[in-house]
């Protein structure tokens, strides 16, 4: 299974930053292979 979180941006780097940190390995309890983060901006 791969989930996609998408987060969607413009000008906001200290939120993006915190989100980041959320979703990085080993503060989920989804390996890193099971899921993928995408920033647009």
């Amino acid at each position: 299974m791969l989930i996609s979180v998408i987060i969607p941006t413009c000008h906001r780097n200290d939120l993006l930053a915190k989100c980041l940190d959320c979703l990085a390995p080993g503060q989920q309890t989804l390996l890193f292979d099971q899921y993928e983060v995408v920033v647009t901006d």
